[in-house]
């Protein structure tokens, strides 16, 4: 739980933009859309965890927590303005990497398990 809880805090400090000596995880939730899919990707720092959602719908498909990843792990590049996580979900058969970015938008790649097919995009920040 502390990797998660280490990760979602360097999430929370890049994609605010806030680089302060002395800071704490934001409360609530910050979503971000796929459009292609109609997914909304919630990342719910008061419970730690990241909620699939059908963005219409606004109905929950998935929860990831750290209970049902596997193979987690991040790296901070560019001098500490991007973050990227990545992990498995054993439950899903896929892949998942997030890379965020300055606009405040992620680069979000699914790697299934039964495919080459590997999906690339980038999800939006909810406004």
């Amino acid at each position: 739980m502390k990797k998660i809880f280490a990760v979602l805090l360097f999430v929370a400090v890049c994609l605010t933009g806030v680089f302060a000596q002395d800071f704490e995880l934001p409360d609530g939730q910050w979503s971000w859309i796929d459009e292609k899919w109609d997914a909304e990707w919630v990342f719910d720092f008061d419970n730690m965890e990241v909620i699939l959602k059908d963005a219409k719908k606004d109905s929950v498909i998935f929860t990831f927590t750290e209970d049902n990843i596997t193979d987690f792990d991040y790296d901070v590049i560019d001098y500490g303005a991007n973050l990227t996580f990545w992990c498995y979900c054993p439950a899903t058969y896929r892949a998942y990497k997030f890379t965020s970015r300055l606009d405040l938008n992620i680069d979000m790649v699914i790697d299934p398990d039964w495919t080459d097919d590997v999906y690339k995009t980038v999800i939006k920040l909810k406004e």
